[in-house]
């Protein structure tokens, strides 16, 4: 989502270093959630295509592993944007309540997530997954289209399951193999590829504004960043 000349990589060291601080936290939610949603897409789809592929990479770990960081990421994207100084000057289509409304369902799950001991007995009530339930679509061939509704629902199963898919009632277009990948947690439910879509909707915003004032204070000088150091240990 984010390319090495993005405004995100190269702030000018005369921003205000609080801005600077805040657009580097939103660079790092922005690079987590685009990492684990593209992982996430690919190994849904590889699931759907052969089953058996989740045997030999030992279960669901992954799916949930990337499943989670991507909304924990968005929050904290969604967090830092509500926050940042001079909010005041966002459009309305990205103003701080539009954007927290678009993730609401997002927070919303990662609570259930992050407090499951105490939704334990919700958890029990649902019949639901501790881990939280997945569904989604994949596509194969062009010509016939070929496409898979899929659901995982890992852990234990308290009662009888009435497993539904998430069948779409309109057309679909998609970049990516699989999509309308859709979490649940307790009784909340967040489509993850709507939020992937609504974050990158924000960055291209937020881009071409940081470009614009960037250009006016100049980009000769940017602050520094990653940096990596190493020591060969002497051993006996």
């Amino acid at each position: 989502m984010l390319s090495i000349k993005s405004p995100f990589r190269n702030i000018p060291i005369k921003v205000d270093k609080k801005q600077a601080v805040f657009l580097d936290g939103m660079r790092h939610a922005v690079q987590i959630l685009s990492f684990a949603y593209e992982r996430l897409n690919n190994d849904l789809w590889h699931i759907a295509n052969d089953r058996n592929i989740i045997e030999r990479n030992g279960g669901f770990t992954s799916v949930f592993l990337d499943s989670w960081a991507f909304v924990d990421a968005v929050d904290r994207f969604r967090l830092l944007w509500a926050l940042q100084p001079s909010i005041d000057t966002l459009p309305s289509d990205f103003s701080v309540d539009r954007i927290s409304e678009k993730l609401k369902n997002i927070r919303e799950v990662r609570n259930v997530a992050d407090h499951v001991a105490q939704k334990i007995e919700q958890i029990v009530a649902m019949n639901a997954s501790v881990l939280g339930e997945i569904k989604w679509i994949s596509f194969f061939e062009d010509t016939p289209l070929k496409v898979k509704a899929c659901v995982i629902r890992p852990g234990v199963t308290i009662k009888d399951l009435n497993m539904r898919f998430d069948l779409p009632e309109r057309e679909i277009f998609s970049l990516h193999k699989s999509t309308r990948i859709v979490i649940s947690a307790g009784k909340h439910t967040a489509n993850l590829t709507e939020a992937y879509e609504t974050v990158a909707s924000v960055v291209r915003y937020a881009e071409g504004s940081l470009e614009r004032a960037f250009d006016r204070i100049g980009t000769e000088s940017c602050y520094p960043s990653d940096f990596f150091t190493e020591a060969e240990l002497e051993t006996r």
